[in-house]
């Protein structure tokens, strides 16, 4: 090639991968106002999901029911992505993800509108049951939707934003379901949480990019009358075939052709997203868990009012909604999820004070606020960190599906698992329970961690044109879609 040529090729090779890295794959428009949307989408779902919470006395009294009772409500929206998380997280990537995300804010509206009919306990079951396939479909296609619209390090302060939505919802629904209480009933509260997707539905129509159709290549198939019959080698000329000693598979030894050796990289390959899933269940489980627990703790050992540990109770989960927001900001800077792993280590510390009846009120809720701030932090990271593990793009699919399914693992396990253990130890068994799932959850963000930096090292090399930080940068986001 001409030197001339050369430096051409370079520079404009340069100027493509800036203008990838500071426009995102959605081309010269910001793709942050459809980011926004479809993270509304997830808020309005959440929305649905803590709806019964804040009416519940006025459910078991107007359906006869316990307490324990009425929390199989919330639990039955979690059962059906406990179930079926990774088989929906396949089919939405096959049937394309924008209409999966529609078809889900559409079964939200119905199911949630019909429970102003809902008569009896099995009515209103079986309704929230579908609300919670539609729940399902929104948080598996949300973020392949987000991946989408977004590259580099956009996607990944996208996807942390989308690691907000379930605290968001859950605090909008406590704050609007106590405020509204008063002056609805509770089916017309459950009702009125349907209004917000159904209009969302019809804004995203709309808006919303189509996006390139999900990739499918058919077979080619040869006729049978062009087909040429397979020679087949008489038994008595067919050559046996060499066999290795098992002992020559060592690690020293040379491999036969064909094999691969199986180390703990080509595990990590096969399983690329047991360490996210895992790590989020973990997570899931510590945050609602504390969020479950906190208005029980204030209202039998502080004496508080249900209003006043409702009130506390929402706050403490918005905190995790900025955890969130603080995740996407320093991944945007360039922090890796390695030099976040340590934070998680401040959760169970946190609880000490959280759940101690000798504190102040105050000191005692901004602990608690304290776990929700790191846990939504890290909860934001592991789903920014999904594209960078992806190895190809029906991944991302079945890791979304992975990741709402070991997600909804925790949440059906927190509480119970929690209520259990202040019932046989005290409230101070919160420490050691929010200890233990600390430990797991963060020994598999290890892995996590581990995974992104084995797909960093699977890029190839930036041009020798590039020379700033900068420039490689959007070299490797290009190429790849990765977050750095």
């Amino acid at each position: 090639m001409h030197p001339a040529h050369r430096i051409t090729h370079r520079t404009a090779h340069r100027t493509t991968h800036r203008v990838t890295h500071r426009n995102g794959a959605a081309g010269a428009a910001s793709p942050w106002p459809h980011v926004g949307a479809t993270w509304l989408a997830g808020v309005l779902a959440a929305v649905g999901l803590g709806a019964v919470a804040p009416v519940s006395p006025a459910v078991q009294a107007s359906l006869g029911l316990s307490f324990g009772t009425v929390t199989c409500a919330t639990a039955c929206m979690t059962a059906v992505g406990a179930v079926f998380g990774v088989p929906v997280g396949w089919w939405a990537g096959r049937i394309h993800a924008r209409r999966a995300l529609l078809a889900g804010l559409a079964v939200l509206s119905a199911a949630a509108g019909a429970s102003v009919f809902a008569g009896t306990w099995v009515s209103l079951l079986g309704l929230r049951t579908v609300e919670g396939a539609g729940y399902l479909l929104v948080f598996v296609a949300g973020p392949i939707v987000l991946t989408g619209l977004t590259r580099g390090r956009t996607r990944a302060a996208a996807l942390a934003l989308w690691g907000t939505c379930v605290p968001t919802g859950l605090a909008v629904a406590a704050v609007a379901g106590g405020a509204l209480a008063s002056c609805l009933t509770w089916r017309y509260w459950l009702g009125l949480t349907g209004v917000g997707p159904l209009l969302l539905a019809g804004l995203l129509a709309v808006t919303l990019p189509c996006g390139p159709a999900p990739a499918r290549t058919p077979r080619a198939r040869t006729p049978r009358a062009a087909r040429t019959p397979r020679a087949r080698t008489p038994r008595a000329a067919r050559t046996p075939r060499a066999r290795t000693p098992r002992a020559a598979h060592g690690s020293g030894a040379a491999r036969p052709p064909g094999t691969a050796a199986r180390t703990p990289g080509a595990l990590r390959t096969r399983l690329p997203f047991l360490g996210p899933a895992g790590a989020y269940a973990c997570l899931s489980l510590i945050g609602v868990a504390t969020v479950v627990v906190l208005p029980a703790f204030l209202t039998q050992a502080r004496h508080a009012t249900a209003a006043e540990a409702g009130a506390v109770a929402a706050g403490v989960s918005a905190c995790s909604a900025g955890g969130g927001l603080l995740a996407g900001w320093l991944l945007r800077r360039g922090v890796t999820l390695t030099a976040l792993v340590p934070l998680a280590v401040l959760m169970p510390l946190a609880c000490l004070p959280a759940f101690s009846a000798g504190v102040p009120l105050g000191l005692g809720a901004g602990a608690a606020g304290l776990v929700l701030l790191v846990d939504g932090l890290l909860i934001s990271a592991v789903f920014a960190a999904v594209p960078a593990i992806a190895r190809r793009d029906e991944d991302v699919d079945l890791a979304n599906g992975a990741l709402v399914q070991f997600g909804s693992l925790g949440v059906l396990a927190g509480p119970p698992v929690f209520g259990q253990a202040v019932g046989y130890a005290g409230w101070g068994a919160t420490f050691v329970a929010t200890s233990l799932f600390t430990a797991l959850g963060g020994g598999l963000l290890v892995l996590t961690a581990r995974a992104v930096a084995d797909a960093a090292q699977d890029l190839p090399p930036a041009p020798a044109g590039l020379k700033s930080g900068r420039d490689t940068a959007a070299h490797g986001e290009a190429l790849s879609g990765r977050p750095e």
